[in-house]
């Protein structure tokens, strides 16, 4: 990232990339277990009759709050990353 900096990337394209490609990431696995606790509630559902396949508001609550650890998780790593003095980085390279 001290790189990019030094050949001319602003701190906010910096910041951008970090969290996007993080935000990215952690929305194809939200996605993917979304769709993994819908088929096997639907399989529990068949299995154990006292057991419910699970509400769509709580679904939509889980996501939502963990969306939100997701971006937290990456905003502050991207916020170190772009305040990184260029000139510190190339000396250690």
């Amino acid at each position: 990232m001290g790189v990019r900096l030094a050949l001319g990337a602003s701190p906010a394209s910096i910041w951008a990339l970090v969290v996007g490609r993080g935000v990215l990431l952690g929305a194809t696995g939200l996605f993917g277990g979304l769709l993994g606790s819908i088929v096997l509630g639907r399989i529990l559902q068949h299995v154990l009759p006292s057991v419910g396949g699970g509400h769509p508001l709580v679904f939509a609550g889980a996501l939502a709050v963990l969306f939100v650890v997701v971006v937290a998780a990456c905003a502050l790593p991207a916020w170190r990353a772009s305040r990184i003095d260029p000139a510190v980085t190339l000396r250690q390279e």
